[in-house]
């Protein structure tokens, strides 16, 4: 097994122009940006997780890891927050599917249980168990 090479290359989408972009009709819209691995981790460091890096580090340090790089740190949030952002995706797909199930209302309001999220969380192998004065 041969280890990859330094310029492999990713692909990304850039993000959506505003309507006062310099593009015109002629040049395409969604160019896609060229980046090596050394350039991603160049571009974490100016990405802003939503899980705040003293989170991410204590829980590094609670697990026995040390680390001083900067972009490991981003790299584990961006994971971690992709994992979260996952099982509440699939939390509000059970909701709506239990919703549908339940077609007395037309309110497109909806609310987290905890048996959606157990069902999503079952799907990654995680067992949610509650206490018997809660059923």
């Amino acid at each position: 097994m041969e280890p990859p090479q330094q310029d492999e290359q990713f692909e990304r989408k850039p993000q959506p122009q505003d309507q006062n972009s310099q593009e015109g009709p002629n040049q395409p819209q969604t160019r896609a940006i060229k980046l090596s691995k050394s350039n991603i981790l160049e571009e974490i460091k100016d990405f802003d997780s939503s899980i705040p890096d003293a989170v991410v580090h204590h829980f590094l340090n609670h697990a026995g890891m040390q680390t001083s790089d900067q972009r490991v740190v981003r790299l584990i949030a961006i994971a971690a927050q992709k994992f979260i952002h996952d099982i509440v995706s699939d939390s509000l797909q059970h909701c709506k599917l239990r919703g549908a199930q339940n077609k007395k209302t037309k309110e497109k309001k909806f609310t987290l249980a905890i048996e959606d999220l157990a069902a999503a969380l079952e799907e990654y192998g995680i067992e949610v168990k509650r206490q018997l004065y809660f059923n």
